[in-house]
């Protein structure tokens, strides 16, 4: 996870970084951080589309367990 933070702070538009980290988190059952990584990624600027409707996705099944 050290490393995928790393990344995220060096290179902010790896969006991969983000899902890959949030998942992690929810597998340990870190539902708020994985929320907390989630939302991060969707404010950041030129996300495509595409990623921001599967990080929705994501979000929303963290809401229903």
């Amino acid at each position: 996870m050290t490393t995928l933070n790393a990344l995220i702070t060096k290179q902010s538009g790896y969006f991969d970084a983000y899902l890959l980290l949030g998942r992690i988190y929810e597998k340990e059952g870190k539902k708020r951080d994985a929320e907390k990584i989630y939302n991060a990624a969707l404010a950041l600027e030129r996300v495509p589309e595409s990623f921001r409707k599967h990080i929705r996705g994501k979000l929303e099944s963290l809401k229903n367990p």
